[in-house]
């Protein structure tokens, strides 16, 4: 997702792991909001938070998780 860019709505993005992991990479400036359910397994999210006035355009990306004996990782990349 490094080069990628958000609408101004915002954009969603669906994740499920079993077993293993999934380890996302987005960029500085974006509000990440993470739901989900765990079920023996789990997610973080590592990003920047900022002031609302510092966010570029107000980006949001919602992520929903499912993980089964699993982990997902959200982060920003340098």
């Amino acid at each position: 997702m490094r080069k990628s860019e958000l609408a101004r709505e915002g954009a969603v993005l669906d994740l499920t792991v079993a077993f293993g992991g999934i380890d996302i990479l987005v960029p500085e400036g974006w509000k990440v909001i993470v739901t989900g359910i765990p079920i023996f397994g789990g997610w973080s999210n590592k990003t920047k938070e900022y002031e609302e006035s510092l966010l570029n355009d107000g980006l949001v990306l919602k992520v929903r998780c499912v993980a089964a004996f699993g982990g997902i990782d959200i982060k920003n990349y340098k």
